[in-house]
């Protein structure tokens, strides 16, 4: 219906009832109405650049799942949450959410403060240096395992700046790239980095 288009809007979160029949893809839509209206996300540039970034990495990353995966729709709901109503949303929370969703897809950043590099190639954190350039270590290393580590409300304490921010964004984008299978470059972090530039 037309009146209710609006709720299938990207990043809504919708309670729907539905019927799903055997053997068939499509279902029927019995009941739905919004689970949350957005007070700030949508209509403040910054929340909703965010909001763009984790939209793109859904698209590049989500599968169809036919079973209920609880853990993964709590986190996304928290990180939506922390969007619409943290008083001010740190400026590291989209290299957070990358290394906190990864996990709710299959792999893990086993990123390790005692050792001395993360191998972003084969995702473990060991003491031999890899045979390529696709590691890190030092302070790069360093804040990513406390990005791991801290609550998005938690992460203003981690201070950051903007080419710091930029070089481990690529860093992520790699580990992406290596373990997400098809995943591009993303479009989106420009639109943060022009946000605080």
């Amino acid at each position: 219906k037309k009146e209710k288009s609006g709720l299938f809007q990207p990043l809504n979160i919708i309670e729907i009832v539905y019927l799903l029949q055997e053997n068939k893809n499509l279902l029927y839509l019995k009941e739905y109405r919004a689970a949350y209206n957005y007070q700030y996300m949508p209509y403040q540039f910054g929340r909703s650049s965010y909001g763009l970034f984790l939209l793109e990495i859904l698209n590049k990353t989500m599968l169809i799942e036919r079973e209920p995966n609880t853990e993964k729709f709590k986190f996304l709901f928290n990180a939506l949450m922390y969007l619409d109503n943290t008083e001010k949303v740190s400026a590291n929370f989209h290299l957070s959410f990358m290394i906190k969703y990864i996990t709710h897809i299959g792999f893990e950043m086993e990123i390790d403060d005692k050792v001395q590099y993360f191998d972003l190639q084969s995702g473990h954190a060991t003491d031999l240096t890899p045979n390529h350039p696709y590691f890190i270590q030092g302070q790069e290393k360093n804040i990513c395992y406390q990005l791991k580590q801290f609550q998005f409300e938690e992460l203003h304490a981690i201070s950051l700046n903007k080419d710091l921010r930029s070089i481990l964004l690529k860093h992520l984008e790699y580990f992406y790239k290596f373990h997400v299978e098809n995943f591009s470059a993303m479009k989106s972090p420009e639109i943060i980095a022009e946000l605080y530039a």
